[in-house]
């Protein structure tokens, strides 16, 4: 299972947690031609149900790694960052551990 469909099956578990979830799509700034409608679809594919948005050439100039997750606090503070893809389980961990600090 690709990193999409792994977040896609947390966002199902803690979606009513408090837990939010956004995707941002960068495959329409590939040097392969790809297109926005190229990225709704690979988007479904991987059954990703949480919001999604597409990113700016602005916002990729900020993102130094990809596949990459940024974790804010509610108060909009990142509080943690990785780089690469994790397993389902080492991402349960980070955000049990971060939900019981920041709870």
């Amino acid at each position: 299972m690709d990193e999409m469909g792994r977040l896609a099956n947390l966002y199902k578990e803690y979606k009513n947690t408090g837990v939010q979830f956004l995707g941002i799509c960068a495959d329409v700034y590939s040097l392969k031609g790809q297109t926005y409608d190229d990225a709704k679809r690979y988007i479904s594919s991987t059954g990703a149900s949480y919001p999604q948005i597409v990113a700016t050439e602005m916002l990729l100039r900020h993102v130094s790694y990809m596949p990459s997750t940024h974790i804010f606090d509610s108060s909009g503070k990142m509080i943690a960052k990785y780089a690469g893809t994790l397993s389902e389980s080492e991402w349960i961990n980070v955000i049990e551990t971060l939900m019981a600090k920041y709870s």
